[in-house]
């Protein structure tokens, strides 16, 4: 009995400190509302991004897509750059979300511009482009892997649980 008193102790001291510490409150809510709501903003670009991969139409057809996909990503920026949080973990979690949006638009910008170096016929451009395109968008993927790693360990360390999908 007394060991199950002990736990239960631990347990509640846990939850209080837990519910008390405003770097965690913060977490919480910063994955529940901005993160979530950058999510749902990069599912609904998702579409547009597999039809540019498996794009079989015009070369000014692609283009528009670009121009489509940058302007959405653009808005996702913005957006994460206007998440305002007050503390050290939080903000440094963030920060790698908002490098890794700004090198994805930077990638998508460079597509475009190969794009057009390939319309004014200048395919050794073009190819310099797209290759720089490709490896920018990897370092962008490369740090939503960090970025899900350091949640992942903040999560551990708070001792939270997941229960939607996250990035």
């Amino acid at each position: 009995m007394k060991k199950i008193f002990m736990m239960t102790l631990l347990l509640l001291t846990t939850l209080f400190i837990t519910a008390c510490n405003p770097a965690v409150n913060e977490l919480v809510d910063y994955t529940n509302g901005d993160l979530q709501t950058y999510n749902e903003m990069w599912e609904s670009i998702e579409p547009d991004l597999d039809a540019i991969t498996y794009f079989t139409g015009s070369e000014e057809d692609l283009y528009a897509m670009y121009e489509s996909v940058i302007a959405e990503v653009q808005k996702q920026l913005d957006f994460v750059q206007e998440v305002s949080l007050q503390h050290d973990e939080s903000i440094e979690l963030h920060a790698i979300l908002i490098s890794s949006v700004e090198k994805e638009l930077l990638a998508y910008t460079q597509a475009k511009d190969a794009l057009d170096a390939l319309f004014e016929g200048d395919e050794e451009t073009s190819n310099e482009l797209f290759e720089e395109s490709s490896k920018t968008l990897a370092e962008s993927y490369e740090e939503i892997d960090d970025y899900n790693n350091r949640l992942d360990e903040l999560v551990e360390k708070y001792d939270l649980e997941y229960t939607d999908e996250r990035l």
